[in-house]
């Protein structure tokens, strides 16, 4: 049986198009099949989507079925989650739906039939319409049903409390369905407490549980205490997408409020004004936007098109302020840059929410702004005040940039920034010749402090040597761009272990 299981985990990856199935991924698949509730916490980009995407082919395979057979129920907390997971899906082959209570009665009975192998729904729907929990309670649909999943499920703690209470009623599902059905709970953060919590209101029996730590290597973290002024800690932004347009890092800027949202979206709109579209000039729609919200009051047909500018290649959007309701679970692997301007509630949602860059596994960073206000007028759990706090105090303090940098100037900024998370190096080349010239930037960044010549020729040896190990070796005289500045960050962690200045 064990090696058949494994044969069927195996063929229903390739089908998907995973060329392997991962150790943890596999666990979690193999002890949902054998018949256990599983709590599975694996870190964004690892993966954790393939854990319920595979169950149906899986369970196919292992029951001798030619064409698909098997339902599952995935329990999301997002309308754009939804979407984009029902997309991957039916990109990969599989037939997959979002019900949210307005479908047609053809939908119905696509249901009902088993059309569809991945039936993404709401707790309020599955709890509340009776509409739809009759069609889900169907003697055609429940044969064949095998799982109900609950993507995102730190969201049956945090948001069934207050926020959407049905979150913390889906144990109540058990009632429901065929005693049989197993739970799979899936989030990328929880706490010891929140996972505790998650098991006992779903109802969940010794479930296998199954953490892997959320920090990723390739994302360099920076706290700053922000000033007053938006100018005077996103200058830098400004001067980045009037360098380097659609080539800009792709960024999210989180906010705590709409009212932050739009402060910030107008404050690059006063600053770039036509030049915040592309090409400049163009009309102000959210195709040609270099810059744009992403909130709960932007209409269906909005949501849409910035989804689709900001997931897609060809897309021109660069920067994205978005709520919190963006930060889970949209696959945009290449964001290599996530700020927050101001903290979110704890460091659980922080850990989440910076989750969204470096999925791709390439050079990323996270920056979270925050006041002395914030932390007075939020309610803000003691784990990010300390965060903040601890991270602020233990390193060194770079001055804020100018009001209006111009693009030497803020590539400095952006190399004094760098240098708060590894100490006391600076790299303005990663093959640098010119070594006066990081000289004069140490001294820039730490007036006073003598660095011997000698000192600077061992530093670029050693750099040169982990660019030429990682193929990071640039031309001469090539122009550091914003993709070349996140390449310096990994370089970085790399030698800060192994130099000491």
């Amino acid at each position: 049986m064990d090696s058949a299981l494994d044969s069927a985990i195996d063929a229903a990856g390739r089908r998907l198009g995973y060329e392997t199935v991962k150790e943890d991924q596999r666990y979690v698949i193999r002890s949902f099949l054998e018949g256990k509730d599983v709590f599975a916490c694996l870190p964004t980009g690892y993966g954790k989507s393939l854990c319920y995407f595979i169950l149906p082919l899986v369970y196919d395979i292992l029951q001798g079925h030619s064409s698909p057979w098997f339902v599952e129920i995935v329990i999301s907390p997002l309308q754009a989650l939804m979407k984009d997971q029902v997309k991957s899906l039916q990109d990969k082959g599989m037939t997959a739906v979002s019900v949210m209570g307005r479908e047609d009665e053809e939908t119905k009975q696509g249901i009902v039939s088993g059309r569809y192998q991945v039936v993404f729904t709401t707790p309020e729907l599955l709890l509340q319409n009776k509409d739809w929990i009759h069609v889900f309670q169907s003697a055609s649909l429940t044969e064949r049903l095998i799982a109900i999943v609950i993507d995102e499920a730190h969201c049956v703690k945090k948001w069934g409390s207050n926020f959407r209470k049905e979150f913390s009623k889906l144990g109540d599902l058990r009632g429901f369905f065929p005693s049989h059905l197993h739970f799979m709970a899936l989030t990328a953060t929880a706490s010891q407490t929140t996972r505790k919590s998650v098991i006992k209101l779903l109802g969940m029996h010794k479930p296998v549980t199954i953490s892997k730590s959320p920090s990723k290597c390739n994302i360099i973290y920076f706290v700053t205490e922000k000033a007053d002024e938006i100018e005077v800690e996103l200058a830098y932004l400004v001067d980045e997408l009037r360098a380097y347009r659609t080539n800009t890092t792709k960024t999210i800027v989180f906010c705590r409020t709409y009212n932050d949202c739009s402060r910030l979206y107008m404050f690059f709109k006063s600053q770039l004004k036509d030049e915040m579209r592309e090409p400049i000039g163009h009309p102000d729609v959210t195709q040609f936007r270099l810059v744009d919200m992403f909130i709960a009051t932007n209409t269906a047909s909005v949501k849409n098109a910035i989804l689709k500018s900001f997931s897609t290649s060809g897309g021109r959007l660069r920067i994205l302020i978005a709520t919190i309701a963006f930060g889970m679970g949209i696959d945009c692997p290449d964001i290599h840059r996530v700020i927050h301007w101001g903290p979110p509630s704890d460091c659980e949602s922080y850990i989440q929410e910076t989750g969204r860059t470096g999925r791709d596994g390439l050079p990323s960073n996270a920056t979270l702004y925050y006041s002395r206000r914030d932390i007075g007028v939020m309610h803000l759990d003691k784990s990010i005040i300390d965060y903040c706090q601890n991270r602020t105090e233990s390193e060194a303090t770079a001055p804020p940039p100018p009001a209006k940098p111009g693009p030497e100037k803020s590539t400095i900024i952006v190399y004094k920034i760098l240098i708060q998370s590894v100490c006391e190096i600076v790299v303005p080349k990663l093959i640098a010749e010119d070594i006066p010239l990081l000289h004069s930037l140490l001294l820039d960044v730490f007036p006073g402090v003598a660095y011997r010549r000698a000192e600077m020729a061992a530093l670029r040896k050693e750099i040169a040597a982990v660019c030429k190990d990682c193929h990071l070796v640039f031309e001469k005289g090539e122009q550091a761009s914003p993709q070349w500045i996140d390449k310096v960050c990994v370089v970085m962690l790399l030698i800060k272990e192994h130099l000491v200045l």
